[in-house]
């Protein structure tokens, strides 16, 4: 993990989130989902505050198969493991994801 977030490509906080994913989705997911570096997928959830590393608050679906009820689970989904947040893809470009070695895919909420 990285000490600071790549410059153009920080994780675009929890309001942005929150407008972009939608009130049922933000109850589904959880009020924190995308808006830092955690794995959301992962079923590890808390609700302590503050939160330390990786830690994150969930919501109505807490695990991978029930936030993707459309994937097969029967498959390695290790994709539901992986630290992840939603990104400014404007800042956040195909030069600059290079320059820090990291992959930019495209949101399922576009």
């Amino acid at each position: 993990s990285m000490s600071s977030m790549p410059t153009g490509c920080e994780c675009i906080g929890k309001a942005a989130i929150q407008d972009a994913l939608g009130e049922d989705n933000v109850k589904k997911f959880g009020e924190d989902y995308g808006s830092f570096c955690a794995a959301f997928e992962d079923g590890k959830c808390t609700n302590s505050n503050p939160m330390g590393m990786g830690q994150h608050a969930c919501g109505t679906a807490e695990h991978c198969a029930t936030m993707w009820p459309t994937y097969d689970f029967n498959t390695n989904q290790a994709w539901c493991c992986d630290s992840w947040c939603y990104v400014n893809r404007t800042t956040c470009t195909d030069a600059k994801a290079e320059e820090y070695g990291i992959t930019v895919a495209k949101s399922w909420t576009e």
